[in-house]
Parts: C-alpha cells; structure tokens; sequence
C-alpha cells in the first residue's frame, strides 16, 4: 500500500471514530500532536496506545463501545505492529489493562505472539509488571507458560528474579518448567546487553559450562561498557567458574584487563595463576599522516602493560615475581621496550626493579640507545642518569 493510501485509509479510520465514538475520538485528536500528516505510523501508534489506555477507564461503562473502537483499530495496517513494535495485546498486558486483555482474546487475538523488539510475549510482559490478574487471564486463555523471549528467558525467571512468588506458584500450577532455554546464550545476551540484574539472576544458579564458554563469558563481563557499571558480574564468574579456565585463556584474559585498566581484575587472573610471560597474539594502533593501522603483534602480559604504560598493572606483576629480563621474538627486553615507546613510567618502574640498561635487542641496541634511534628524547635522558649512576 502506497503511503497516500494508507493516509487515506488512518483518514476513514478518523471519520468512522469520529462518526460513532464522537467524545472518545475528542479525546485522541487533542491528545496526538501531528505535525506532519504523512508520518502515517506516528500517528497509528499514538491513537493506538492512547485508545488502549482509555479503553481501561470507559470500559465497564461502556463496553460495546470499547469493543467497535477495538474493531477499528483492528482494521488498520498498523493492527500487530504499532507502538514500539508492541502488539495490542503484549502493550495491554505491559499496562496492567485486565479488561483490554479480556476483550482482545474475546475477539481471537492470539496469545503467544510477541513484541518485535525482544520477543516478548503478554505472558512475560505481565509478569514482569506483576499483573498476576493478566497471568491469569492468558493463562486460562491456554498461552504457554514455556514461551521465551529474545533473552531465552520464560515467565518463570523473571517471576524468580523480581520475588513474585504468587505469580511463580501459579506459573508451577500450570506446569512451567523453562527458566532459559539455553543458558549459555541467555548469559552471553545479557552481558552483551549490559542486563546486570538478568546476569547476577542467572548466575545464581548452577549452571555448568565449557572452559571456551566461561572464556566467552569473562571476556564479555570485563567489556567497557559491563564493568564500567558493576564489577559484581566478574567476579562472580571467576569465584564460580576461574579455575576451570586453561591456561591459554587465562593469559589471554589478562591481557584484555591489562588493556582496559582493570587492576582488580589483573589481580584476580594473577592469583588464578595466568603467566605473564607467556606471549599471546594481539594487535596494535599506529596513527600515520591521520590514518589508523591495525598490526598484529605477539606480547607477553608484561610487555602488554609495557606498551600501554599501565604501570600500576606491570608493578603488579613484578611484584608476583615476573622475570622482567625475558625477552620478546626481537630479543626486546621490557626496558628497551618501554625505551623505544618512550613510556617513561614504565621506565622507571623497571629501573626501580634493577632491569638491565646494557642488555641488546636483535639490532644490537642498548635501551639508551633504541630510545635514541626512536627519538624517545625524555626516556633517553632517565636512562643516561642511570648508566652513570
């Protein structure tokens, strides 16, 4: 349908209102502002929502009335996907609207179909809101107390999770039995989404996973945007979970922490005994003329910190007792490292350690010289005081 004739269609569906619920039709044209008649699904979704709500109110008064307006609305394009892609069904049992509810499955709506954005249906939505009179409605309107959302999440968590036992017992009653369908993916969705509360709800149960799966799942749960808000998540999973972790991913989480500045983290792997000298593939940023090159490098954890000048994660590990004189594949020890980037805390971090100022890399180049050829002028200058100390 081209979007003249839908205007043409809202158009008739105004008019028919208009004719038969004259005082209810008031009502939603002061209520929507329409600044541009062609933004057909705007105004769709404001007079949809906006009936539903005040279908609640009138309709003990005057239920054949709600129900042609029902009738209309049900007549439109917009009739299972309109406000937030809700269907009227999941937007009634979201807003506690029983009455709306009772009326839409007399007239055959469906209810196992779900909104669009997480696949919510009206049974979760209602029990999300604690609406244990809806829960009991769809209930008795057989809607599966199993269905799960985008989360593979079911009505029975989220009653779990938000302490509505009386909606949980009558979940129980009619034989729900899915918490997730997949745990696994319900935790990865949770963290990608930064659901602290679905996570922390998740992770009190016992769930068993592989060491790939709880390397997934550390690494998700340290990611900017989780850990900047609750650092719970982690660690629960490395209490639950850490030592079933290999070595490999150890390593590898370290160096995602080290990159992220997360010392409580670094400390939590450095206990789990994750080897800071082992070196692990990576990649690094280099700005040339305004443009970004990405290269893969290979780097221990140590000489990770090195590069980002976390000095605070680099004294961690000496003080775990690192062998700061390890050197990297182009014989790089950590203080010609720090000398050729110029990081000057993290030089004399190593200097304070004892490092080496006369070990050579492949090129034959003392620390003091590698900063020279680099043009790291400031390092050069700490570490010529050294020699001559």
């Amino acid at each position: 349908m081209t979007r003249s004739a839908k205007v043409s269609k809202m158009g008739d569906i105004f008019l028919r209102l208009a004719q038969k619920e004259p005082e209810i039709f008031r009502k939603i044209f002061n209520k929507i502002e329409i600044d541009n008649i062609t933004k057909v699904a705007n105004i769709n979704s404001g007079i949809i929502a906006f009936c539903i709500d005040e279908m609640e109110l009138s309709l003990e008064k005057n239920p054949l009335a709600v129900l042609k307006v029902i009738e209309i609305i049900k007549n439109s394009d917009s009739f299972e996907k309109f406000y937030k892609r809700h269907t009227l069904l999941t937007y009634a049992a979201m807003h506690g609207h029983n009455l709306i509810v009772k009326a839409l499955l007399d007239l055959g709506i469906k209810t196992y179909i779900p909104d669009e954005k997480m696949g919510k249906t009206a049974l979760i939505h209602a029990t999300i809101g604690g609406f244990i009179d809806i829960v009991e409605t769809l209930l008795s309107n057989r809607a599966d107390p199993n269905t799960t959302d985008r989360f593979e999440l079911g009505a029975l968590f989220y009653a779990k999770m938000l302490g509505f036992k009386d909606i949980e017992n009558l979940l129980l009653k009619n034989k729900a039995k899915i918490i997730t369908s997949n745990e696994y993916t319900s935790l990865v969705l949770a963290l990608q989404n930064n659901e602290i509360k679905i996570s922390n709800t998740l992770l009190a149960y016992d769930f068993e996973f592989k060491s790939f799966q709880i390397a997934h799942l550390l690494g998700l749960s340290i990611s900017n945007r989780m850990i900047k808000k609750d650092i719970s998540i982690p660690k629960i999973l490395f209490k639950k979970y850490g030592n079933q972790l290999i070595q490999e991913d150890k390593n590898q989480l370290l160096l995602q922490a080290i990159d992220a500045n997360y010392l409580k983290i670094v400390k939590i792997l450095l206990d789990l005994r994750a080897s800071s000298e082992t070196e692990i593939e990576a990649s690094v940023e280099t700005e040339e003329d305004g443009l970004i090159f990405v290269s893969p490098i290979k780097a221990s954890p140590a000489a990770w910190a090195v590069c980002k000048n976390n000095v605070e994660a680099l004294k961690m590990m000496i003080s775990e007792g690192f062998n700061i004189e390890v050197e990297d594949s182009d014989n790089n020890t950590l203080l010609n490292k720090a000398a050729q980037l110029n990081n000057i805390e993290a030089i004399k971090a190593l200097l304070a350690s004892k490092a080496n100022i006369k070990t050579k890399n492949h090129d034959g180049l003392i620390p003091l010289k590698n900063a020279l050829k680099n043009n790291s002028l400031e390092a050069a200058k700490i570490l010529l005081e050294a020699e001559k100390r």
